[in-house]
């Protein structure tokens, strides 16, 4: 299984390209990315979303809670065929639509996995009363996710702690702390 323990800050467009800088001299070369999401509400009334990634469909289902304004998440994964997505898609009717652009840096901290994301997001609600439907600029985010695998009977507490402790003080590094969203891009798009 796997929880992961996560935190986003606003950027100031014109702080990005210095924090880059900044963020390759510490973890190396970053990869370009671009995410397109879709959420749905499944049967039980559930957010998920499907996450096109170049030719690739990722199915993801949240377990999520906030702990200290972090969030703490499971999350169930599984990569979709072209006709799996179709198919998905017609029994449950998309509520909103998220992009994702920027560059991705994996390492490791403190014998965590990481994955650091620099990235503009954007996107809009669909089905709403207001037409046109206006795609809406969230602007530039520095997003942090520390990864615990773990066994299903493993006490993991020490290791949330940990990375929420690790978590904070990677922003504190960067003099980010202040910027720290505690909102999910789903409020923030409505």
């Amino acid at each position: 299984m796997q929880k992961e323990v996560e935190l986003k800050a606003h950027i100031a467009s014109n702080s990005v390209e210095t924090l880059k800088k900044n963020l390759t001299s510490q973890f190396g070369k970053p990869v370009a990315e671009k995410k397109s999401d879709t959420y749905y509400k499944d049967e039980d009334g559930c957010d998920v979303r499907i996450r096109e990634i170049l030719d690739d469909f990722v199915f993801t289902k949240k377990d999520q809670s906030m702990d200290g304004g972090i969030e703490v998440n499971n999350e169930y994964e599984k990569v979709l065929t072209l006709e799996e997505k179709q198919e998905f898609e017609k029994t449950l009717a998309p509520f909103m639509k998220k992009a994702k652009i920027g560059y991705i840096w994996s390492t490791k901290i403190e014998n965590f996995d990481v994955n650091i994301e620099l990235v503009k997001v954007s996107g809009y609600y669909l089905n709403t009363p207001t037409l046109p439907i206006e795609e809406k600029n969230l602007g530039y985010f520095l997003e942090t996710e520390f990864l615990i695998e773990y066994s299903e009977n493993e006490n993991i507490t020490d290791r949330i702690t940990l990375a929420k402790q690790l978590l904070e003080a990677f922003y504190k590094r960067y003099n980010l702390y202040e910027s720290i969203e505690r909102k999910k891009y789903m409020q923030l798009l409505h």
